[in-house]
C-alpha cells in the first residue's frame, strides 16, 4: 500500500507492507544530494520485505515546506521517526485514514543522508539503528587523502542554486560553509561518544570516488578505539558510490536490520534473552555443517535473534513457535 503523508513541514511517500508480511519494523530513508523525491530500490521491494518505509522530503526541498540546510536535514528525519511511531496518519491523496504497527525504527541513509541518520541516531531515542551507506562522516575532512581522488564538496551549493533552485530552497550560506568546515550539527565526527553506544552499519563501496571509503573506515577505528561493540563495517570490492552499492549488499543489510534490533548481550537484556545466550554459547556446533538445530525449547517467539560468541565468531540464532507451543532454533555460525 502506498500513501502520501504529512507530519508538520515535511511530505513524502509511505510504503505499508501487506499485514501478513509485516515484521514491524519501520524505515526512514534520508536521501543524498541531489536527489529525486521517491527512491525506487527503497520503496516496494523493502515494503514487500515486510518494513514500514517512509521516504520524506527535506524541509525546504521538493513538496515539504521550510528552508533547507544540515540542521533542518536533520529536523527532518527526526519528524520522520515521530510520524512512523505515531502508527496512524491521513492519506493527502485520498483523504482516508492509514494505519500500520512499528515497534523499532531504523534509519537509512546514503550519502550525505548517510550522515544525517548518523546524526539522527545520536540527537533521538526514537530509532534503534542506523544504516549508512558511502556516508559523508567527516566534511570538513573531504578530500585530505591526496592519494585517493573524491568530489569537491565546496561545488555542491552553487550546483545546486544553479541546477536546483526550487527544489532545495532557501539554503543559508553561512551555515552551509559551517557545515563543510565540520562547525555544523550535521557533522557525525562530533557525535562519537554518542554512538559508541548504539547500533551502526557503515556499508561503503572499495571504488566510491564520490566519497573514499578511507573516511567510513576511519570512522569505524575510531569507534572500535573507544569501545563501541554495536558498529559493523562492510566494505565492498568492485563498487562505487550510489544505489549499486544498495543492489550488491541487499541481502546483507536487509537480515542485519532485524537481527541487530535483538542483538543480545550477556548482561542487561531481558531473562528471555539471557537464556538464549546461555544456549547459544553452551552449544556444541556440528563441525561439518556448523548448524545444530534444538527442539522442545520452553520459549514461544517469532524472532531472530543475534549474538556473539567468544572471539571473532559470530552466529544468528533463528527462533521460531511451534505447533506444540514451544520452538524451534537453527544456529548457524
Amino acid at each position: 500500500m502506498h500513501a502520501f503523508v504529512r507530519n508538520d513541514d515535511i511530505l513524502g511517500d509511505l510504503f505499508l507492507p501487506e499485514p501478513k508480511n509485516a515484521n514491524g519494523i519501520g524505515i526512514v530513508w534520508c536521501p543524498g544530494l541531489p536527489n529525486t523525491p521517491t527512491a525506487e530500490d527503497m520503496a516496494a521491494p523493502l515494503s514487500n520485505a515486510g518494513f514500514v518505509v517512509l521516504q520524506a522530503r527535506y524541509p525546504g526541498s521538493w513538496q515539504s515546506f521550510g528552508k533547507f540546510g544540515p540542521s533542518s536535514s536533520i529536523q527532518g528525519a527526526i519528524k520522520g521517526l515521530e510520524l512512523l511511531s505515531k502508527s496512524r496518519a491521513i492519506d493527502l491523496a485520498t483523504e482516508n485514514v492509514v494505519e500500520w504497527s512499528c515497534n523499532r525504527l531504523v534509519l537509512v541513509g546514503n550519502s550525505y543522508g548517510g550522515g544525517v541518520a548518523a546524526c539522527t541516531l545520536a540527537l533521538t531515542d526514537l530509532a534503534a539503528s542506523a544504516v549508512l551507506f558511502c556516508p559523508l562522516l567527516d566534511p570538513a575532512n573531504q578530500n585530505s587523502y591526496t592519494t585517493q581522488p573524491e568530489n569537491d564538496l565546496t561545488t555542491l551549493l552553487p550546483y545546486l542554486k544553479r541546477c536546483h533552485e526550487n527544489v532545495f530552497r532557501d539554503i543559508d550560506e553561512g551555515e552551509w560553509s559551517d557545515f563543510l568546515k565540520g562547525k555544523s550539527i550535521l557533522n557525525p565526527s562530533k557525535y562519537i561518544e554518542t554512538l559508541r553506544n548504539r547500533k551502526l552499519l557503515l556499508v561503503h563501496g572499495q571504488e566510491d570516488k564520490t566519497i573514499c571509503p578511507s573516511h567510513t573506515q576511519d570512522y569505524y577505528n575510531n569507534l572500535i578505539a573507544i569501545g563501541a561493540t554495536k558498529t559493523e563495517i562492510f566494505l565492498v570490492d568492485g563498487v562505487g558510490h550510489g544505489k549499486v552499492l544498495r543492489s550488491k549488499t541487499w541481502e546483507y543489510w536487509t537480515n542485519w536490520i532485524p537481527t541487530a534490533l535483538t542483538f543480545c548481550h550477556p548482561q542487561g537484556v531481558s531473562s528471555n534473552y539471557r537464556h538464549m545466550y546461555k544456549i547459544l554459547c553452551n552449544l556444541h556446533i556440528h563441525k561439518r555443517h556448523k548448524t545444530m538445530i534444538i527442539t522442545r525449547c520452553s520459549m514461544d517467539c517469532d524472532t531472530i535473534h543475534r549474538t556473539s560468541t567468544k572471539g571473532q565468531h559470530r552466529a544468528v540464532l533463528f527462533c521460531r513457535s511451534t505447533s506444540k507451543g514451544g520452538a524451534s532454533f537453527v544456529v548457524i555460525l
